[in-house]
């Protein structure tokens, strides 16, 4: 049986058109969503040590300044930091960041390694 509602049936499944009220104002549209700010969330604290020391520590490309007590304050997640010694010399470790918790890194710019366990 055909209806004069607008409803059609598909497949035995009862499809129904709606047409917006011609004197209805449009519905407004969403507002948009803010972009995520990457210093939002929870975090963690880097502390970085260096051999020598005073390197300087960048994430992706902007250099961080250390928070109160001399640790860098960053999202929980994998970071990859760039330390640049004092020489010039520029070397990247990989950081796994929890929220709520501390990781020390150590460099040794004189043997480009990790600095040893003794």
């Amino acid at each position: 049986p055909s209806s004069s509602s607008g409803a059609a049936t598909a497949g035995g499944r009862r499809v129904i058109s709606v047409l917006p009220d011609a004197g209805a104002a449009p519905a407004p549209a969403p507002a948009p969503a803010p972009a995520p700010d990457a210093d939002e969330g929870p975090k963690g604290t880097v502390i970085v040590r260096t051999v020598p020391s005073g390197a300087t520590v960048s994430l992706r490309g902007r250099p961080l300044s250390p928070a109160a007590g001399g640790g860098y304050s960053l999202p929980a997640g994998q970071h990859s930091l760039e330390l640049k010694s004092g020489s010039g010399e520029t070397t990247r470790v990989a950081v796994p960041v929890r929220a709520g918790h501390t990781v020390e890194v150590c460099y040794n710019f004189d043997t480009n390694s990790a600095c040893g366990g003794g």
